[in-house]
This record gives structure tokens, C-alpha cells and sequence, in this order.
């Protein structure tokens, strides 16, 4: 109920951040005692892309020998952009620059593993037998947030993009699995077993076992981040550019405090559809 709440409110504060925005656009067009002039051109679009969530630090779990580290795992990002050149003077150096701010969801799930050979007894023949498992942290994170950004413009067609993202966890989920990795152990006197992982009150023989799963522990809600990208835009109309970018998130905050230093890094590829939502009199030329 608290995240639907917040996911509630968020998207109000983004409707009314997209509609103040809008109105000063609106505030600085001509009218019929003003002349025209060579005002700042604003942009609106569509975001979508993917990428890889790498791990940094190392994420704990209820065992007591268990430390994941170095997960990885693919993600996507979608969103909507709002972007405003800081002038429309054609002879001002400030025409390249463009200020504005992302909404963006994301996925970030990792999934960190380890392989280890652990005595197990086998009450059959009273006897330990090392055995091969591989321990996986299945984690699956969303999140939503807006990500202010500055833009730099050059070659005419490239461009440069330094953005601030204020995300919010909206969940944060893990599941620790066991897998044997084995099947059968040759005993010290040549014999061929089978071989099981060992669970309490269970008759069957259990190859894959889930440990533990549920929230992430101690987690940071609000994660901050700084994205750096560096683009280039193709003009599909006069009023339509279809931007392509390489963006990559620095992490400035622990995903949980359950772990040293546990944190995500991103790369995202993104493409943006945006459309010139100033008046057809200003198209942007450099």
C-alpha cells in the first residue's frame, strides 16, 4: 500500500512538473505585440532501452559462510524526457546547451553465484563425502525516479549528457538457491553411490533447494546515482529526432546495508524519440 502511494504521488508531481514546464513554453511564444523571435527550442519523447546491472561490494544472506559477489544480469529502462535549449540565439555559444529531467523505470536484477565442495555425512555408510554445490543470490530490484540532466550539443549531429538520478526502490527481492551440482561419488572402497543434497524431514532426493527468499534486508529506498552519456541525434523531420546514447550509472549509495558496500552499476544503450514542441516559426538550427 506505501508503494502505491508513493507510485501515486510520483506520478502526480511528474504530471505537474510536465505541465508547468509546458506553460512556460507557452508564456514565451509570440503574440500579436511581441514579434517573433528566436526562441529556445523544448523537446518531449520517449525513452527505451537495455543493458547490463553489474554488482559491486558483496551482498549477504542467512548463512553464515556465504558472501555473493561480482552478479551480473541484463536490465531495461523506460521513461519519458523533457529537454529545453538554455537559449534560442542563434549567435550565443549557450544555444548548444540543453537543461531537463527524465522519468525512468528500471529493472537491475543480478544474479551472483559461487561453487563450493562441502563434507556432507552419509548415514548409510557412515562416511563424509565432499560434495560439488553451486550457491546462487537471485536478486530482482525496480525502480522509478527522475534523473535532471544537462546536455551538451557539438559536431552538429553528437552530444554529451551529464544526469543526477533520484530513484525509488520499488521492490527488492532475493532468493538463495542450492543446486548439487553432482550426482554420484565414487567411495573410498570404489563403490558408486548416488548422492543428494541433505534436507531435513524430507524422503526424497532433493537436487535444487531454496535456502532462504523474501525482501532484500536493510534496504536504502532512495538510491542516488550520476549518469554520464554521450550520444548522437538523426534528424527524422523538421520536428522529429531519434537519439541513440551510451549511459553509464556510478552508484553514490548502498542498495542494503546487509553487505559491504553492496551497490549496482549500469550501462544502458537508449534510444529517445523526441518531438519540437515549440512553435513551427523556431526550428532549431545551429
Amino acid at each position: 500500500m506505501k508503494t502505491m502511494k508513493f507510485i501515486n504521488i510520483f506520478i502526480i508531481c511528474s504530471v505537474i512538473l510536465v505541465l508547468t514546464c509546458y506553460a512556460s513554453i507557452a508564456a514565451n511564444l509570440s503574440t500579436p505585440l511581441m514579434p517573433v523571435e528566436a526562441h529556445p527550442n523544448s523537446y518531449v519523447g520517449l525513452v527505451f532501452g537495455a543493458g547490463q546491472n553489474m554488482q559491486d561490494g558483496v551482498a549477504y544472506v542467512n548463512c553464515d559462510s556465504c558472501f555473493f559477489k561480482g552478479g551480473v544480469d541484463w536490465g531495461f529502462t523506460a521513461g519519458i524526457n523533457f529537454e529545453r535549449q538554455f537559449t534560442g540565439d542563434p549567435d550565443s555559444y549557450w544555444k548548444y546547451f540543453k537543461y531537463g529531467v527524465m522519468l525512468l523505470y528500471s529493472t537491475k536484477n543480478i544474479n551472483p553465484a559461487f561453487v563450493e565442495n562441502t563434507n556432507n555425512y552419509l548415514p548409510n555408510y557412515d562416511i563424509y563425502v565432499p560434495l560439488l554445490m553451486k550457491h546462487t543470490n537471485k536478486i530482482s530490484i525496480s525502480q522509478i525516479g527522475l534523473s535532471p540532466h544537462l546536455t551538451y550539443d557539438f559536431f552538429d549531429f553528437a552530444f554529451v549528457r551529464m544526469a543526477v538520478a533520484v530513484d525509488y526502490l520499488i521492490s527488492g527481492n532475493m532468493k538463495h538457491e542450492i543446486e548439487l551440482l553432482e550426482k554420484t561419488k565414487i567411495l573410498p572402497n570404489g563403490e558408486k553411490v548416488s548422492v543428494s543434497i541433505p534436507v531435513k524431514n524430507s524422503n526424497k532426493k532433493v537436487y535444487n533447494y531454496t535456502v532462504e527468499e523474501g525482501n532484500i534486508r536493510d534496504q536504502n529506498k532512495l538510491q542516488f546515482a550520476l549518469m554520464p552519456g554521450l550520444g548522437f541525434n538523426i534528424n527524422l523531420s523538421p520536428k522529429i529526432i531519434l537519439s541513440a546514447s551510451f549511459n553509464y550509472t556510478i552508484p553514490l549509495n548502498n542498495i542494503s546495508e546487509y553487505g559491504e558496500n553492496f551497490r549496482e552499476s549500469t550501462w544502458r544503450t537508449l534510444l529517445e524519440l523526441k518531438y519540437n514542441i515549440t512553435d513551427t516559426s523556431n526550428i532549431y538550427k545551429k
